[in-house]
């Protein structure tokens, strides 16, 4: 960005609590409906990186994203380094998250450089708060101010 002075600086933000199974990818492509974020289904075991799934608003809008593996991806030819979007087919795929086992039946929809992908940070859900079963046997929080001679005010 440019500065009151008119100079390019640059800036860097830490994003705590970032690691694979919490980053998404961000895919932009001239197909619009490819375009999206992917956000991280597992880490998988044959190739040994993450499988990444765009919930669409329909199934067919719908897709994996992950590393290409030449001795596993038969059925698509991309360049070392691509990674594959992989069509959904709910009731056919086998996603087994604990081992990391994955079975994607859909087709290789196509090849994706990965200067087309960027990181994105996965929004965060409110933490669960603890709340105990009996309320009334905690003793309530006294919030007091400091500039007045009156106790719990």
């Amino acid at each position: 960005r440019l500065d009151s002075s008119g100079e390019h600086i640059s800036a860097f933000a830490k994003v705590s609590g970032c690691s694979d199974l919490s980053t998404c990818k961000q895919l932009k492509s001239d197909d619009y409906f490819l375009s999206g974020t992917y956000c991280p289904v597992g880490h998988d075991s044959m190739r040994g990186g993450m499988l990444y799934r765009k919930n669409g608003a329909t199934t067919e809008d719908s897709f994996y994203l992950y590393e290409y593996f030449s001795e596993l991806d038969l059925d698509v030819t991309c360049h070392a380094g691509d990674w594959v979007l992989r069509t959904e087919v709910p009731g056919q795929d086998y996603l087994d998250t604990k081992n990391g086992r994955y079975e994607l039946r859909g087709a290789g929809q196509s090849c994706v450089a990965a200067s087309d992908l960027a990181w994105a940070v996965r929004s965060c859900k409110a933490p669960e708060l603890f709340l105990p079963e009996d309320e009334e046997s905690l003793n309530p929080m006294i919030l007091d101010d400091p500039s007045t001679r009156e106790a719990a005010d």
